[in-house]
């Protein structure tokens, strides 16, 4: 009987897990005007970005796998929902477009 009650547990826990890993919804750049080995994406991005904060689901911003150039940019909230960013590709740092100093700040 105990067997079967932890069987249970496990499966229910399962069928919730993939449940959740469902409700999520994916904002990829490229969607939004972002070129590989093109300008920045600072508009793309910050397009994708205001998408997926005004979702009220669990939310993941995609940077897929090709090279971006990204300058300085800031994505603000508050948002409806949590968000992540899922970047599987390379931001590449565009030169002088940011006034830096040594520590970064």
């Amino acid at each position: 009987m105990v067997k079967l009650i932890d069987i249970a547990k496990v499966m229910f826990s399962l069928v919730l897990f993939v449940s959740t890993a469902r409700a999520q919804s994916i904002f990829n750049v490229t969607k939004d005007g972002a070129k590989a080995n093109g300008p920045n994406i600072n508009v793309a991005l910050t397009s994708t970005w205001k998408k997926a904060c005004a979702s009220a689901r669990l939310s993941n911003v995609l940077i897929p796998k090709r090279i971006f150039s990204l300058s300085p940019v800031t994505l603000e909230g508050p948002c409806k929902a949590t968000i992540e960013v899922q970047v599987q590709g390379t931001l590449r740092a565009l030169s002088g477009t940011g006034k830096t100093t040594e520590d970064g700040d």
